[in-house]
């Protein structure tokens, strides 16, 4: 199907608006979606609301989501660790202490389950930084940060997206622990690698 391809490219280009519709439209318009599809639909919809910035909407977004995600693979699932990690992202900026538990509770499950993508493993890891961060634990959150900018850069290549996310949660920890050559040199370095049209756009941090 179109849509949800449609929805996840203006996401990523920061079209979050945009992606509502075909997003939604992709789960509500067809009653002939698999569970795993409409879990994948579900999450994509629950993405863009976290990035629209709508408290209310994101949540009720994450708990159908949620529900979906356990039903389509179980409890221990990837996408139940997939939608609990966006909760957890979510949660950290009001309960960053109840953020990080759920965080490391999806991070101890993630470990169980050796089919789990590192892909997956490194998203899991930047969340782990930013709970920890704004709890200003600096030195854990810093050493999260390296490890998921260290896996993604080569899993994915240092110019990608994801890897950038985390070389700029990077520099904010060294920032923050008052280690400002490591902070200019990550924020650089992010800078440098990303497309012209993307530079004004920073990370969740």
């Amino acid at each position: 199907d179109a849509l949800p391809i449609w929805a996840e490219s203006l996401l990523g280009e920061g079209y979050y608006d945009e992606a509502v519709a075909p997003a939604r439209a992709a789960v509500d318009g067809s009653d002939r979606l698999s569970k795993v599809e409409r879990a994948d639909g579900l999450l994509l919809i629950a993405r863009i609301e976290a990035q629209r910035g709508e408290k209310a909407t994101t949540s009720a977004a994450l708990e159908r989501a949620l529900t979906a995600a356990v039903e389509a693979d179980g409890p221990d699932g990837l996408r139940t660790l997939r939608v609990e990690d966006r909760v957890a992202l979510v949660l950290s900026t009001s309960k960053p202490g109840d953020a990080e538990a759920m965080i490391r509770s999806v991070i101890a499950r993630a470990d169980q389950h050796p089919d789990i993508p590192r892909r997956d493993k490194f998203r899991f890891l930047n969340t782990l930084g930013i709970a920890l961060l704004r709890q200003s634990k600096f030195e854990p959150a810093k050493e999260a940060f390296e490890t998921a900018r260290n896996g993604r850069r080569e899993l994915l290549s240092e110019r990608h997206p994801e890897t950038l996310e985390s070389t700029h949660n990077l520099g904010v920890a060294f920032r923050r622990l008052g280690a400002t050559k490591d902070a200019d040199s990550a924020f650089a370095e992010d800078f440098r690698a990303k497309p012209e049209g993307l530079r004004d756009r920073k990370s969740v941090v």
